[in-house]
């Protein structure tokens, strides 16, 4: 386990990062710093998140936010 804004990868280590519900947290910044360390200078980096479009949020999105807080 490792924290993600501070890994023991070497720097420009991936062709790609895929981050799900990792960027929206207080450390941003740094772990943006990271993935840009880490990743190649050719590389792909995409992020998906969670957002709320609509006033009610659905019930899963709930469950899901409830079981992953800290």
């Amino acid at each position: 386990m490792m924290e993600y804004s501070n890994t023991d990868f070497r720097d420009s280590t991936f062709d790609i990062i895929y981050a799900q519900a990792s960027i929206s947290t207080v450390e941003r910044r740094k772990i943006l710093k990271e993935i840009k360390r880490i990743l190649k200078p050719d590389g792909i980096f995409c992020a998906g998140e969670v957002v709320n479009l609509e006033k009610e949020v659905p019930l899963f999105i709930t469950n899901l936010r409830d079981n992953f807080r800290d």
